[in-house]
Formats: structure tokens, sequence, C-alpha cells
């Protein structure tokens, strides 16, 4: 697991960023496995106090009648939240993150940017540049493609007449029989106990 960090403060400038230049690293939400691990949220502010996001929760019941299990159990609803300084810590972490072309840039690599920060009584000391490296996305922009051009075909394949009056039935009644099957098969009893039946002496 991990948790989520956004920094307000300043960050150290990458000397060779590549197509990121004027990049605003910033906008960025970090994570990392240094403090919680336990999906919080943290913040770096302008003034380089480390916060901590304090959410206040309350349940919000089910409904007995809903079909699903969650819906029956009910959910958390956030009530209020709020920064709280973290003046008692004192370490150093670790935060990251991915600027890829699937972030809607068009961008020829994907690039990796790690940095770490220095705290004493929740005033953030340092930061510093850890890594910033790249990899060429050709591949995987390919892959992507296929994958966009195979899910467009199949969209369009389903929407033909004899997919929808033909195949669709055939698929739902080989999925109710299969699931009948294993239905079936989950409740019958062993062959042990069919036998001490057949054999009760």
């Amino acid at each position: 697991m991990f948790d989520y960090i956004t920094c307000e403060a300043k960050l150290p400038k990458i000397p060779n960023p590549m197509e990121l230049k004027g990049y605003d690293f910033n906008k960025l939400t970090f994570q990392t496995k240094d403090i919680d691990s336990a999906f919080a949220q943290y913040r770096i502010t302008s003034d380089k106090k480390l916060q901590l996001r304090d959410a206040i929760l309350e349940h919000v019941p089910g409904d007995p009648k809903s079909k699903s299990i969650m819906g029956r159990i009910g959910h958390m609803k956030e009530v209020s939240s709020s920064w709280k300084d973290l003046h008692d810590f004192t370490g150093s972490f670790d935060f990251y993150d991915s600027i890829r072309f699937q972030d809607n840039l068009e961008l020829e690599n994907d690039y990796w940017v790690e940095y770490t920060a220095k705290v004493i009584d929740g005033k953030v000391k340092s930061i510093r540049l850890k890594a910033f490296t790249h990899e060429n996305n050709a591949e995987s922009r390919a892959q992507n493609e296929a994958f966009e051009k195979r899910m467009e075909n199949e969209r369009v394949f389903w929407t033909k007449w004899y997919a929808r009056f033909l195949i669709k039935p055939y698929y739902k009644a080989v999925s109710w029989a299969f699931r009948t099957w294993r239905h079936l098969r989950a409740n019958m009893p062993s062959s042990n106990k069919v036998e001490a039946f057949l054999k009760p002496f």
C-alpha cells in the first residue's frame, strides 16, 4: 500500500526535462510508501509544513432490501475534513509519480520522477531530486492503440443484427448452462457420502 501526497512548495529544478520543459511538476499527485502506507492524504504546504488530511466519517445505513451485499451493509460518508500539522514527524521520505502518454500528453517517452523530502518536527527542511528517468513508449503506445482498435471492432460487431439476435442469445444460453452446471456440482454431495448412503451397514 501507499499514501498520496501533493506538494505546494517549490520543487527542485530538473536539469534536463526533455519533452517536459515547462511542465508543472507541482500539479502531480505523488505516492509514497515511507509514511503510513494506509492510503492517507498528505501535503507539503507552500511554507513547507507537512500536513495530514484528517477526515471525519459517518456510517450511512444500508437498505435491507438492496440486491447487493454492499447495498445492505451501507457505506461511509465524509462529513468534514481539515489539514492537520504533523509537528511530531521527523524523518525523510521519498515521493514519486509517472508521466505517461495515457495522461493525454503527446509524449514520445514515459517519465518517472522521484524526490526525497527531509522533515524535522513537521517542517520540511529540504527536497531534493532523487531520480528522473525516461523510457520510449512507442511499443506501449502501439499496444494501447491495438487494444483500443480491438475494443472498437468489438463494439461495432455487437451492433450488427446477427450478433444481437443470434450470437448474443447463444452466448447467454451457454453461460446459463455452465452456471447451472457449476451450481449443481457445488451443491452435490461428495461421492463418499453417496457411497455411505448406498452402503449403510
